[in-house]
């Protein structure tokens, strides 16, 4: 991935060995080759993901297949490093977004059926509301967990 120019201050390099508590660890890779660039603080890896962001979409824009295959991995990658420097393991996020995802879908599905329709003949407008209840019900379950 060639460095796009930004106004972030660049990247700093950094021995593995360098390290210092409160900062991410290296890749699995930098850490083989033990010497990497980083970012100061998660703030110019979240830049950075605004930055992939407007490339994608201007690959989406143009319908450029293979321009949309690269940005998007570059996204993504750049999205591992914001998990990174939070210490937050991706998967395990990816897991639970999925999960989410589901039991949402799962309450959308039932009152869609509920109120005698299918989910094809149901108005883009009603399935966002009901998606929104699912979210608050989410919610609630989720305060009354904490609360015991």
């Amino acid at each position: 991935m060639a460095r796009k120019s930004t106004n972030n201050p660049r990247p700093k390099r950094r021995r593995a060995a360098e390290t210092r508590r409160g900062r991410p660890k290296p890749c699995a890779f930098c850490k083989q080759k033990g010497d990497y660039i980083d970012w100061k603080d998660v703030s110019g890896v979240l830049e950075k993901v605004g930055e992939e962001v407007a490339e994608f979409s201007r690959a989406v824009k143009k319908r450029d297949a293979a321009g949309m295959e690269e940005e998007l991995g570059d996204l993504l990658f750049t999205i591992v490093n914001v998990a990174r420097f939070l210490e937050v393991n991706p998967e395990d996020a990816l897991r639970k977004t999925i999960g989410k995802f589901i039991t949402r879908f799962h309450h959308v599905e039932k009152r869609v059926v509920e109120g005698g329709s299918t989910l094809s003949t149901t108005s883009i407008e009603e399935l966002e509301r009901l998606w929104e209840e699912a979210k608050k019900v989410e919610r609630k379950k989720s305060e009354q967990k904490r609360s015991i």
